[in-house]
């Protein structure tokens, strides 16, 4: 398949999106929040009650949990994990905003995640 005068980058995230049935990558609005608030996520997430939420919803598989397990430290960890949320949906998004609240870190989304940028 051709793409003509798309860029690479450009390219690669159109056949991303028909890989997933046309689901719409994050907002760039969204990935300023994950880039602006960085710091901010990676002190303040806790992940020891986030993998089986994550998981549960989709946003990441085994494999994916275990690739970001492989950083030595929880900081490590959660870069990856915010590496990795970059690459997926609002849905994706929304859904990770919710477990965070499940696992009573909601006010990361209020504080962060929602009005952050």
């Amino acid at each position: 398949m051709t793409f003509g005068c798309l860029g690479a980058s450009q390219s690669l995230r159109l056949r991303i999106l028909q890989s997933r049935g046309n689901m719409p990558l994050l907002s760039e609005q969204r990935k300023q929040i994950l880039n602006v608030k960085r710091v901010e996520l990676v002190e303040s997430i806790q992940l020891h009650g986030l993998w089986s939420l994550l998981r549960s919803r989709k946003i990441l598989t085994r494999p994916d949990e275990d690739r970001i397990k492989l950083n030595r430290t929880p900081f490590e960890q959660v870069c990856e994990l915010l590496d990795h949320l970059e690459k997926r949906t609002d849905r994706d998004y929304d859904a990770f905003c919710e477990c965070l609240k499940e696992d009573n870190q909601g006010y990361l989304v209020t504080d962060i995640l929602l009005h952050g940028a």
